[in-house]
């Protein structure tokens, strides 16, 4: 195989294969397949790196601003 075709490396992507990323990048290691997170997944994470505290993401989950 020419690795234009692999199997996914996260076991949440239910294919047998899948189309690898066609950019490589010199001295960068490539992670494999894997699914997109759902919506929401990761809200809190990227809020709190923004500087967002516990209390402001819980207001704004519960006024449907973010899921």
């Amino acid at each position: 195989i020419n690795g234009i075709v692999v199997r996914p490396s996260d076991p949440e992507v239910d294919v047998p294969w899948i189309l690898n990323h066609p950019v490589k990048v010199a001295g960068i290691d490539q992670v494999g397949p894997r699914r997109a997170p759902d919506p929401g997944e990761h809200s809190a994470e990227v809020l709190r790196e923004l500087g967002f505290d516990d209390d402001k993401i819980l207001l704004l989950r519960e006024l449907g601003v973010i899921e």
